[in-house]
């Protein structure tokens, strides 16, 4: 009987009983399961209920009985202290809450508990959990709310954060965005609220219903407010900075979503990815541009009040409104606002975008332009520093190691007097650390890497031999200075003060000289432009003066003559005073400009680069679904020539070709991802079998030798073939190429301190290029595609596994590549 069930609750006052009174809770939880704390009838009725109960599960064959799990998890569970810890009413007893904990956790809560599950499915339920919750109280309302949540998952003595009211995209965010409308509606239907589009505020508006609102008690749609935002998928049309765009990208990864609330509190599932309630995605796919709107990049809410909106109720389970006039009502006032909205302000057909865009990507592209010359004129410093610095460099490096054994040679034998001599010397070597050190590099150099890396080197080597000329000078000086202590360090001390001084002057009088010339450069400027106005406005007061009736329309023409002028001229003055304003405030302006145009080149770049790999994955799709028929054509129509053709060496080695060809293409069969794949436990001995074949006519092409250590051999990983394969197949890869410029040419899979390692004896990386290793598209190689790597530790992030690199061991002297695994298991 249904009364039979109790639900275990207690009340305390001082929360030091919070452990005696949840024992009790757990002892009620299992009174429902063994019968014991009521009376007897009742006690018996439970226990006959289970017992039948547990009957039918045995003859089901189900493993752990219902029960059983019931009782096991109410005595199993123990309330510490640090669940209670972040929650405010626990430390202040004026404050009200609810805290719910949840022991004994599904797999969907359950992936929050261990720190590697960020494998592919885990992070889809974190951020299904994620969309669920974010954004629970209404952050849009102008009202302060007073509800505050956060979930929080417990591993031990670490607390990680999933979600709480603090993370917000809010009002002023969204006010800060280039395109939002915010207003309300009225119980008419009629939409009232500021616009705002390419960065413009066009003040109120007001957008009549196009079809009349329901007048019905029980039918009709009250007032409510709304708002939308939100910001130009391509950079050169937004008027964002491109910082700021690329974080608003990401911001909308995470927080995106046209969301509802009654009362403050969301409403789901609208506003989740998936779920498209008011058809913004299916528009898009008749008109993207003229549409506008997208789903999964817009912020915005519906904000409903129970008291003005009773006829919006919720289905159970939070499954939404309930289908009824009302809900629909409410579904196409949005769309209806939403498609006016595009066409009139924001989208292809909006006279606005026709109107500003070309100035905003006019704009950027002169922004562009700047940053381009900016690198160019940094490459050109650059390679004039070089060519300038280079042979100077080697001449004073030579003169630093000789300097250094004078200095020996007068320390050994005690030569004052050389002492002395060398001091002037020795200066000098000082004063040249500053006069060749390069400016600062640009992001690439394309073909002037290698004289760049070069100049780099010896400058290293330069700055090495100076440290050492140093070293031996001060304690050369230790030994001589005994003499006059005083003047040793007054002596270095004028020096230095020289040293800056001349180092001060020298910029100073560059930066006047520069100053005076622009000086002037700007005062020509200013005489042309203002005679520009009188120059192009002298032929509408000659056509005035030949036809008066013309006048309205040359008055017109005279103001559009003005507006471009001014436009022109402000983009120019404004800048330059802009610039010089930054520079008085310490900014250093070269650095930032050249950051960012080295970040927009970057981001330029990987654009392309990710439209021809895509272009390429869609390719080697089409092709893969082919080949098994593509196969079985060539071979079937090869067989089939005449028999005097099929003898012919001719035939033969196109049929070892063909058959060469399809053995190497099956090689890649375990590197398919499509189709159900399970995890399995693979074996270092099976890579190291897989690649030995994949890769043996290279191997012994080149003179390479693959060493496979034992400990690597009965290292195991559990995961999907296709995640691993692929990694090895690309380190032995990379490993080859580098290899064949070394004389001793090896490569090593070993397990070392719990990582799996892949080196080899080749020169190892460049330190200028070890940040950026792991970035798609970064490569050395003549015919590198810079996506080897980039995949390695995608596939293994993929499933919780890292891989970083080491120059010169743990295995051998050149690239080492250390990867870390969940849970690697070795046989010793």
């Amino acid at each position: 009987m249904l009364e039979d069930v109790h639900i275990p609750f207690a009340e305390f006052d001082d929360k030091n009983e919070i452990q005696t009174a949840f024992a009790q809770l757990s002892d009620d939880l299992v009174d429902n399961v063994w019968g014991h704390n009521g009376e007897r009838e009742r006690n018996q009725r439970v226990v006959d209920a289970w017992a039948k109960y547990d009957q039918f599960e045995k003859d089901a064959n189900v493993e752990t009985l219902t029960s059983l799990q019931i009782a096991t998890a109410a005595t199993d569970v123990e309330l510490s202290e640090n669940y209670m810890s972040h929650w405010k009413p626990w430390h202040n007893p004026s404050d009200t809450g609810t805290a719910l904990i949840v022991f004994h956790l599904k797999d969907e809560l359950k992936v929050w508990l261990s720190p590697s599950a960020d494998d592919d499915e885990s992070v889809s339920l974190k951020n299904a959990l994620r969309s669920t919750l974010i954004d629970f109280v209404d952050p849009y309302s102008e009202q302060a709310s007073t509800f505050e949540y956060s979930v929080a998952a417990h591993r031990g003595e670490e607390l990680v954060s999933v979600v709480s009211s603090r993370e917000l995209f809010g009002r002023r965010q969204l006010h800060e965005l280039e395109h939002y409308i915010d207003g309300g509606f009225d119980e008419f239907g009629t939409f009232s609220g500021r616009v705002k589009a390419f960065g413009r505020d066009l003040g109120m508006m007001t957008l009549p219903p196009t079809r009349l609102a329901s007048t019905s008690r029980g039918t009709r749609v009250g007032p409510f407010d709304f708002c939308i935002g939100t910001f130009e998928q391509d950079p050169v049309k937004s008027t964002h900075e491109a910082a700021v765009h690329v974080a608003l990208r990401e911001i909308a990864e995470r927080s995106a979503g046209l969301r509802v609330y009654r009362d403050q509190l969301r409403v789901m599932p609208y506003g989740r990815p998936e779920v498209d309630f008011f058809g913004i995605e299916e528009r898009r796919t008749l008109n993207a541009g003229r549409e506008f709107w997208q789903h999964r990049r817009v912020f915005g809410r519906i904000a409903l009040s129970r008291k003005l909106n009773p006829n919006l109720r919720d289905k159970a389970g939070r499954e939404g409104f309930i289908d009824n006039s009302a809900r629909r009502r409410l579904r196409l006032m949005i769309i209806d606002l939403l498609m006016r909205t595009a066409r009139q302000y924001f989208g292809s057909s909006s006279e606005y975008r026709e109107q500003w865009l070309p100035e905003i990507q006019a704009a950027n592209k002169a922004a562009q332009a700047s940053e381009s010359k900016v690198r160019s004129a940094s490459l050109r410093e650059l390679m004039e520093h070089i060519k300038l610095h280079k042979e100077p460099l080697i001449d004073a490096l030579h003169k630093a190691e000789s300097l250094q054994i004078e200095i020996g040679r007068i320390r050994e034998k005690r030569d004052v007097n050389g002492f002395s001599r060398l001091a002037s010397d020795v200066d000098e070597m000082i004063r040249a650390k500053t006069l060749f050190r390069p400016p600062p590099k640009p992001t690439r150099l394309k073909k002037f890497e290698p004289i760049y890396r070069e100049f780099r080197d010896d400058y290293n080597g330069f700055i090495a031999s100076v440290e050492a000329v140093s070293n031996a000078w001060a304690e050369a000086c230790s030994e001589f200075g005994s003499l006059d202590p005083l003047a040793t360090v007054q002596k270095a001390m004028g020096r230095d003060q020289k040293l800056l001084g001349d180092d001060i002057g020298r910029w100073t009088s560059d930066i006047k000289s520069g100053l005076n010339r622009e000086i002037l450069a700007l005062e020509a400027r200013a005489e042309a432009d203002r005679a520009m106005f009188y120059k192009r406005a002298l032929p509408l007061l000659k056509r005035v003066e030949d036809a008066p009736d013309t006048l309205p329309k040359a008055l017109f023409e005279m103001e559009a003559i003005r507006e471009d002028l001014y436009r022109e001229f402000a983009e120019f003055y404004l800048a330059y005073s802009r610039g010089l304003a930054r520079l008085a405030a310490g900014i250093d302006v070269d650095l930032a400009i050249s950051w960012s145009a080295d970040a927009r080149s970057d981001l330029e770049t990987r654009v392309e680069q990710l439209t021809a790999l895509a272009q390429l994955g869609i390719t080697v799709e089409i092709i893969g679904h082919e080949f098994e028929t593509l196969d079985a054509q060539v071979g079937r129509n090869l067989r089939r020539l005449p028999s005097e053709v099929r003898q012919s060496d001719a035939f033969r080695l196109a049929m070892e070709a063909h058959q060469a060809l399809i053995t190497r293409l099956h090689f890649l069969a375990p590197l398919r991802i499509a189709g159900n794949q399970l995890r399995e436990s693979i074996t270092g001995a099976d890579i190291a079998e897989y690649v030995s074949a994949f890769f043996s006519q290279q191997f012994k092409d080149s003179g390479t030798e693959l060493v496979v250590t034992p400990a690597f051999a009965e290292t195991t990983i559990v995961d999907f073939r296709y995640r691993i394969i692929p990694v090895f197949v690309n380190l032995i890869n990379n490993a080859l190429y580098w290899v064949k410029f070394a004389t001793s040419r090896i490569i090593m899979l070993d397990f070392v301190d719990n990582e799996i390692v892949v080196a080899d004896s080749g020169k190892g990386v460049d330190p200028d290029d070890v940040s950026r290793l792991f970035e798609i598209f970064f490569t050395r190689r003549v015919s590198g595609r810079g996506v080897g790597l980039y995949l390695c530790r995608a596939n293994l992030a993929a499933s919780g596994h890292t891989i970083r690199y080491q120059s010169g061991g743990p295995s051998l002297p050149g690239a080492n590549f250390l990867i870390s695994t969940k849970s690697p298991v070795n046989g010793n």
